[in-house]
């Protein structure tokens, strides 16, 4: 199972079984999201935790510090650790290879007001390619990646 999370105030949070079905699709707070990594993390023997890497920007005293985005990055890595599952950052860009067409066209598109979701979404798609290169869903997507 690949679980990715867009973290911040609201985390988008997006698990998906080796098969391309997903196993949920949520957003939620910083603490839900911890406990929710850490209970699947107990449960799921072959998970993969991917977050994005949040990094302050040169204009970051213009934008908005997100620390809640820091800690939940820290919480997930400890989490992980403590349950020996493998945790990647994947950087803010990557994601950008996914577009909305892409994710309706493999069914893990879903319309949220912020858009964390579908973020979370397309990082569990990047990591998914990765992880099952040969995968019917990732064949069916290469053209638009």
């Amino acid at each position: 199972m690949i679980l990715a999370v867009d973290p911040g105030l609201v985390s988008g949070v997006f698990a998906v079984y080796n098969d391309g079905s997903i196993a949920s699709a949520l957003e939620l707070s910083p603490y839900e999201t911890v406990s929710f990594v850490e209970a699947k993390a107990l449960i799921s023997p072959r998970l993969h935790v991917v977050c994005e890497q949040f990094t302050f920007a040169a204009n970051a005293h213009r934008m908005t510090r997100q620390p809640e985005a820091l800690e939940i990055i820290g919480a997930l890595r400890y989490v992980s650790r403590k349950h020996s599952r493998p945790f990647k950052l994947q950087s803010r860009n990557i994601k950008s290879r996914v577009d909305n067409d892409t994710l309706k066209r493999i069914g893990w598109y879903s319309q949220t007001v912020g858009g964390h979701l579908n973020d979370a979404a397309r990082h569990a798609f990047v990591a998914f390619v990765q992880l099952y290169p040969h995968h019917s869903l990732v064949k069916t997507s290469l053209a638009t990646i």
